[in-house]
């Protein structure tokens, strides 16, 4: 308790908002004053347990929080992506990897491809001028940031034949489970069929493959991605064909 806060902790009133809940995985939020706590809970055997949260002290007449917008990323955000990045991977990576597997994945996946953006395939969004999202997809021969460099890497996709890449999709660990990384989906897969592709691929870590499935990828293997510096960490090679005409497909509901 703040030394400037002399009332009892039960004093308080508090109110609980469950933003998400799946078979296994909840987010909660608790307004407190002053503080704003978000929780993340899996469940196990023995049932809810929380594995991280993180808390706020509410400001003075602070902004009220806003509906994030969604925009094409430009290099003068490079380094707002690369600490967006960094951030989500140290606060959710630790649910799913260990301690050398998180650092590894903070240095070797959590870093900015300033290609997606030079091609206009990477967005961002921001809520009351801060990133708090981003992702993008790629019509190049790369499938994921730490596969490292390759000859090949630049090489243009054929539409007709090969998938486009979705590629680094990050998300705030307070502004999880509220439908950001499903916008941004949306809008990869709007702009992939406008180039006139048939499916998207990806590799996924553990934390994304409830919103990849959600969204309507299928997972063609479970894997080992390997990195740099030689650490291994798990995920999964998914797929999703895309419509060939009509409407864009509306992805199932989260709730």
């Amino acid at each position: 308790m703040e030394a400037d806060d002399d009332r009892h902790p039960y004093d308080r009133t508090y109110e609980i908002q469950v933003v998400d809940i799946g078979h296994d995985m909840a987010s909660v939020v608790v307004h407190s004053d002053p503080f704003t706590e978000y929780l993340h809970l899996a469940r196990f055997d023995d049932g809810w347990k929380i594995v991280n949260a993180f808390y706020r002290r509410n400001r003075p007449n602070q902004v009220p929080m806003i509906e994030p917008v969604l925009r094409l990323a430009t290099l003068d955000d490079v380094d707002e992506i690369d600490a967006l990045m960094k951030s989500s991977t140290r606060d959710l990576f630790p649910i799913f990897y260990d301690d050398a597997q998180t650092e590894a994945s903070v240095h070797y996946i959590a870093a900015v491809d300033r290609s997606l953006i030079q091609d206009g395939t990477y967005f961002a969004m921001e809520a009351n001028g801060e990133l708090v999202a981003c992702g993008g997809w790629s019509r190049r021969d790369k499938l994921y940031t730490g596969s490292g460099d390759a000859g090949g890497d630049a090489r243009p996709l054929d539409p007709a034949s090969e998938p486009a890449r979705l590629r680094a999709m990050f998300v705030r660990a307070d502004w999880t489970r509220r439908g950001l990384g499903t916008r941004i989906l949306e809008a990869c897969e709007a702009a992939a069929r406008a180039e006139g592709f048939q499916t998207l691929a990806l590799m996924s870590t553990l934390p994304g493959l409830p919103l990849y499935e959600r969204f309507g990828f299928q997972i063609l293997e479970r894997v080992d991605i390997p990195l740099p510096n030689g650490t291994t960490i798990g995920g999964a090679r998914m797929v999703m064909q895309l419509p060939s005409a009509g409407p864009l497909r509306q992805p199932p509901s989260s709730r």
